[in-house]
């Protein structure tokens, strides 16, 4: 693992997705972020399923006639698994100053309708895993990008998405810039903050290959690169724009683009190794990019532009697509919330579930 690292660039950050609670006292996992192979777990947190105790009586609502656990429960269950996870990357933290080492919390469906929701879910997150390398999981929404300059101001990393195109990772990048001017304006440090815009790269190829006839073969998988790099073209314009400057001197680190959904069909990792980047994929896919990635790649925006192009030509509305796969987006994060509210046994507290 050690020679894998040192041979694809220490900038290009792989992190496991859906990352269970059992994966702690895996060996080659924890010998891959022991080497700083694999430096991060997000976007998605799997805490993994628990029993229920008989000394837990609320740990189960009635939700359509089922008994499932409740938020709270799960929000409780799922930070002992990221404290875990947080210990295991503590020196990848450390010695990135913040910028590595981080477990993205994703938060229950309660907590994203307001703002104040999102912040006060975040900071009981924050408390009860008693780490600075546990990052909130925001959507891409109104209360997510408030909530995001909420809990930055708060000294919280924040993870958001489903990031589609350049214009949306300039919105999250600036509420994050907010967020920080908010903390470094009540004197608090803002290093060690982090930011970690999610793109899911896969999706994009999937909904953009119906558009594309067997004979453009070259464009099958291509659209999701094509926009992963120049959403993180957008990372340099706007951390190096004079309205960084002065955090920019403070420590303030750039948002991170991070692209995940790699495990898709058709996903090609290469192109999306650009220095700084995070790659984020299952348990066995990202132990294998740490170790068959070699140099970064660089980005292309004139070969992304051809892409988009050559798609928009063959039919496909860029707008339309966007509120499509946002619409898949929100359904397949419900979908992640009904199972993660499964009760682990078909027998909660004696009753049937």
């Amino acid at each position: 693992m050690t020679e894998a690292m040192e041979g694809r660039g220490a900038d290009v950050a792989v992190w496991i997705d859906e990352a269970d609670a059992g994966l702690v006292d895996h060996a080659a996992v924890r010998a891959a972020i022991a080497t700083g192979a694999i430096s991060g777990i997000g976007p998605s947190l799997d805490p993994g399923a628990r029993r229920a105790v008989a000394d837990e009586p609320e740990m189960a609502v009635i939700a359509g006639g089922h008994r499932r656990l409740s938020e709270a429960h799960w929000v409780a269950h799922a930070s002992r698994a990221a404290h875990r996870f947080a210990r295991l990357l503590t020196p990848s933290h450390a010695s990135s100053g913040g910028a590595e080492g981080l477990v993205q919390f994703p938060l229950p469906p309660s907590a994203t309708a307001s703002a104040a929701g999102l912040i006060a879910v975040g900071v009981r997150v924050r408390d009860l895993t008693a780490a600075a390398n546990v990052a909130i999981g925001l959507p891409y929404t109104t209360p997510g990008l408030l909530g995001l300059r909420g809990l930055v101001a708060r000294g919280i990393s924040v993870g958001i998405g489903p990031i589609f195109a350049p214009a949306e990772f300039r919105r999250a990048a600036e509420l994050y810039r907010q967020g920080l001017e908010l903390r470094l304006g009540a004197g608090e440090d803002i290093t060690g903050v982090a930011c970690v815009t999610w793109t899911p790269v896969g999706a994009i190829d999937e909904h953009a290959n119906h558009y594309v006839p067997a004979e453009r073969r070259e464009l099958r998988d291509a659209l999701g690169p094509a926009v992963a790099q120049l959403i993180y073209a957008e990372v340099f314009a706007t951390y190096f724009a004079p309205g960084w400057k002065r955090i920019r001197d403070a420590g303030a680190q750039p948002v991170r683009s991070g692209f995940c959904a790699l495990d898709e069909a058709g996903a090609v990792a290469g192109p999306l190794a650009l220095p700084g980047s995070v790659l984020a994929a299952g348990a066995a896919r990202a132990l294998t990019l740490a170790r068959d990635l070699t140099a970064p790649a660089e980005a292309d925006e004139t070969e992304a532009h051809w892409v988009l192009d050559q798609i928009h030509q063959l039919g496909m509305s860029f707008r339309a697509a966007r509120e499509e796969l946002r619409r898949e987006a929100v359904r397949q994060e419900r979908e992640r919330w009904r199972e993660r509210l499964r009760p682990a046994t078909d027998e909660l507290s004696g009753c049937p579930t």
